[in-house]
């Protein structure tokens, strides 16, 4: 999880985006549930995207399991690979929508790219 977070994260993402999504994590009660991570469509905050506090690591360790499954064919241990991950993560961009869109899918950080 580490490589996942320290070397492949800022690639994907904006120093900027990391720390306000996991500022907003780290001041979720311990018991929250459902609450919201990203802004909503019109960028005005809102429910686009609910969370708790385990969502960051739980988005973490998915970015984590694509990396390992594709050093796994990569190196040969296998012919395919699927990982099923919550939250999603090919509709997080760079600093929040990919493309300008108008939603962010429900993800929290690209295990996609």
């Amino acid at each position: 999880m580490e490589l996942a977070e320290k070397k492949i994260l800022p690639k994907a993402h904006k120093a900027s985006y990391l720390k306000r999504i996991k500022a907003k994590i780290a001041a979720l009660p311990p018991d929250a549930k459902g609450a919201p991570l990203t802004d909503d469509s019109e960028g005005e905050g809102g429910e686009d995207t609910m969370g708790s506090r385990g969502s960051y690591t739980a988005a973490v360790a998915g970015i984590a399991a694509a990396l390992q499954a594709v050093n796994m064919v990569v190196g040969g241990k296998c012919v395919n690979v699927f990982c099923a991950v919550r939250p999603p993560g090919h509709h997080a961009g760079r600093d929040l929508r990919p493309m300008n869109a108008i939603s962010n899918g429900f993800c929290l950080l690209n295990a996609a790219a």
